[in-house]
């Protein structure tokens, strides 16, 4: 009995969290990203909010009729019942959204930090703009850790301990 204990206390002790944590992220980076994805396409950003500027506020548009206009367009291209008609999605041909990969970055702080990018040209203008475009919001950062991040890091603890 007191060997099975000691078994447990050292694979407890082996156990490294916040490895787990930083696989997990790693391992399920494109899921993060088709979150991203997700969101953007429902004109949301990180803090939740719309995608800012609207159309109708975008300087682009010279005109209240042009952004009316471009927001129909883009209603009838990327219907979406979850975005008004005058928030963007940053999305007209899939490029900019098929650009966007992630990376786990900030190892040796406390929280891994992960972050949505893209390598096209234009993504940096586009993200200036639309500044609360990438990173997960509080709902898609709980449905990750609901349905992926818990799930898997429990499974791990398991396997690497015994525990139940």
């Amino acid at each position: 009995m007191l060997d099975g204990l000691k078994k447990i206390i050292d694979d407890l002790g082996s156990f490294d969290p916040q490895k787990e944590y930083e696989t997990i992220i790693e391992d399920n980076a494109e899921i993060i990203v088709d979150l991203n994805r997700d969101q953007m396409m429902e004109g949301r950003g990180v803090d939740g909010e719309f995608l800012r500027p609207y159309y109708s506020e975008n300087p682009y548009f010279k005109t209240p009729e042009s952004a009316a206009r471009y927001a129909r367009w883009k209603q009838k291209i990327t219907p979406n019942p979850q975005r008004p008609l005058d928030v963007p999605n940053l999305f007209i041909n899939g490029y900019l959204h098929g650009s966007l990969y992630g990376k786990v970055t900030g190892k040796d702080t406390l929280y891994t930090q992960f972050e949505v990018e893209s390598d096209v040209p234009f993504a940096e203008s586009a993200f200036r703009v639309h500044k609360n475009a990438l990173g997960l919001n509080a709902e898609k950062r709980l449905l990750f850790a609901e349905e992926i991040l818990l799930p898997e890091f429990l499974n791990q603890l398991k396997e690497k301990t015994g525990l139940q």
